[in-house]
C-alpha cells in the first residue's frame, strides 16, 4: 500500500529559503524541549470530570492516559486529553477522568516514573481532542556547528520565519510504521488497535498534506496575509475535496498515491483544511558559543520541529535517533 516513490523523511521537504544552515542537536536531554499546553477554556471547578495538569518526561500521552484510567478504576475511553505530546521532552498537559458520583482518588497513589501531577480541578465535560489554543515552547539546540558565522545565519533567518514558515507535519506524526500500517487499517485487520488505526490514518493524510505544501514552497507561493496566521489552506485529504479548488499540479501530486487516496475514501474520512504557513507568536532566540535557545508559541496542531528545521540542516533529533 505504501507508495514506492515518496521521500523517506520529513527532512526531504523543501524550506522557504535555500541558504545553507548550521547543524545542531535537539532533545539532548528532555528539558531541552519544553512544552506547555494552553487549553481553550478554564476548568469550571465543579462537575463529574476530574482534570489533572501533568508534567511528564520520557512518557507518551497514550500511556499516561492508560495509567490514569488504571489509577482511577475507569475505562481508558473515560480518560480524555486535548493533544498528544512528545515522549522525549518535558511537557505539561491536561488530562480528564470521568468520575460521576465519586470523590477524587488520592493523587499520592498516582506514582508514575517521570510524571508529576501539578494541579487538579473539576469540570462539567470530558476533555476533547483539539480543545487547545496552542502550545508554548522553549527549545535548546546544542552542539551547533557550521562555520564561525552560524549565529549570523540564524539571525538572518529570523525575519524569514517571522513572515511565516511551512506548516509541515513533523516526523513525530509518522513514527516508524504508521504509514505502512495503513494497509491493515483499510483491510480492517483485527491486529490493528484503535490507537494504531488513528495514527496510521493521520500519518497518511499528513504525508499527503506535506506533499501538497512542498509544491507551494518550491514555487515560492507568496503569503496572502500581513497579520496573524498566514497563507491559504491545503486539504488534509479525504471525502469532499471539490471545495478546495485544487490546481492541476496538486491533483497530479495526489494521483501519485492512488492506494492511499482510495483507502481514505473507503474509510469515509472527510477532508479538512490546514493552513500552509504559520507565524510563531512571541518568537525569541538566544545564542551562545555552540547553542541556541528558541522561545515561541504556536497554534494547536503546529509542529515546533517544523519551525526549527528552517534554521538547521539537518536537524539531528537525539530523541528520535
Amino acid at each position: 500500500m505504501v507508495e514506492r516513490d515518496h521521500p523517506s523523511a520529513p527532512e526531504d521537504w523543501p524550506r522557504t529559503d535555500a541558504a545553507s544552515r548550521p547543524r545542531g542537536r535537539i532533545r539532548v536531554q528532555p528539558a531541552d524541549f519544553a512544552v506547555v499546553e494552553a487549553l481553550a477554556f478554564t476548568p469550571a471547578g465543579h462537575g463529574e470530570h476530574l482534570f489533572l495538569r501533568i508534567r511528564k518526561q520520557d512518557a507518551n500521552t497514550s500511556w499516561v492516559a492508560g495509567q490514569i484510567a488504571r489509577w482511577a478504576g475507569v475505562r481508558k475511553r473515560d480518560v480524555g486529553f486535548a493533544g498528544r505530546k512528545d515522549r522525549h521532552a518535558s511537557t505539561e498537559q491536561w488530562f480528564s477522568c470521568w468520575l460521576p458520583g465519586r470523590a477524587d482518588p488520592p493523587v499520592s497513589a498516582l506514582q508514575l516514573p517521570g510524571v508529576q501531577v501539578l494541579e487538579t480541578r473539576r469540570h462539567v465535560s470530558k476533555l476533547r481532542r483539539g480543545a487547545l489554543v496552542g502550545n508554548g515552547f522553549e527549545v535548546t539546540v546544542r552542539d551547533v556547528s557550521g562555520g564561525d558565522d552560524w549565529q549570523a545565519v540564524v539571525a538572518g533567518l529570523v525575519p524569514v520565519v517571522q513572515r511565516g514558515f511551512p506548516n509541515y507535519f513533523g516526523d513525530q506524526r509518522f513514527g516508524h510504521d504508521n504509514l505502512r500500517g495503513f494497509d491493515g487499517v483499510v483491510r480492517g485487520s483485527r491486529a490493528v488497535s484503535r490507537d494504531q488505526r488513528e495514527m496510521s490514518i493521520s500519518a497518511v493524510r499528513s504525508y499527503l498534506f506535506n506533499a501538497l505544501l512542498a509544491h507551494h514552497v518550491r514555487r515560492a507561493t507568496p503569503l496572502e496575509s500581513d497579520s496573524g496566521d498566514v497563507g491559504s489552506a491545503s486539504p488534509l485529504p479525504g471525502l469532499d475535496m471539490l471545495g478546495f479548488g485544487l490546481s492541476a499540479e496538486e491533483t497530479c501530486i495526489l494521483a501519485r498515491f492512488p492506494a492511499w487516496m482510495d483507502g481514505l475514501q473507503q474509510l469515509g474520512v472527510r477532508a479538512h483544511r490546514r493552513l500552509r504557513f504559520i507565524r510563531p507568536a512571541d518568537f525569541r532566540v538566544t545564542m551562545g558559543d555552540d547553542w541556541a535557545t528558541f522561545r515561541f508559541r504556536l497554534p494547536r496542531g503546529v509542529y515546533a520541529t517544523s519551525l526549527l528545521r528552517e534554521f538547521f540542516q539537518p536537524l539531528e533529533d537525539v530523541g528520535h535517533a
